[in-house]
């Protein structure tokens, strides 16, 4: 009688315990990739700058940075014309409700660092972001 009244004690006291653990509400919120395309060109004649310039990708969300990556060192005057355009595309996972702030950001040696940035809207799954070096 001991050992039922033992084993009915620890079975209540195991169901008690298993409906208190579980977890109800909202979840993480969802994320999806939304895939962005950076263009880079110039259709201006910088032939005698021989500066270095180094060209980096940005991606931000409210809260982080999702990407920043550096993707050349050249000098001014080797810019690419529209017609050997830089392309590189990148897939960001980030929540498909939250608008991103994207761009190229860019230092010259000796002279200082600018930026060009656009934005991809909240629902927004693909976007060109192009930038004519000026």
């Amino acid at each position: 009688m001991q050992q039922k009244c033992l084993f009915l004690v620890c079975l209540s006291l195991t169901f008690l315990l298993m409906q208190s653990c579980s977890k109800t509400g909202t979840s993480a919120p969802a994320t999806a990739e939304r895939n962005l395309q950076f263009v880079l060109y110039t259709d201006e004649d910088f032939a005698g700058d021989e500066h270095n310039i180094t060209f980096s990708v940005f991606v931000r969300d409210d809260n982080k940075t999702l990407l920043d990556s550096a993707i050349t060192t050249m000098k001014v005057k080797d810019i690419p014309g529209q017609a050997n355009k830089i392309i590189i595309n990148k897939k960001i996972t980030a929540a498909p409700s939250a608008p991103l702030m994207a761009g190229f950001v860019y230092e010259i040696e000796h002279v200082g660092v600018s930026w060009y940035l656009d934005t991809v809207a909240a629902g927004e799954n693909n976007k060109t972001i192009t930038f004519a070096f000026k």
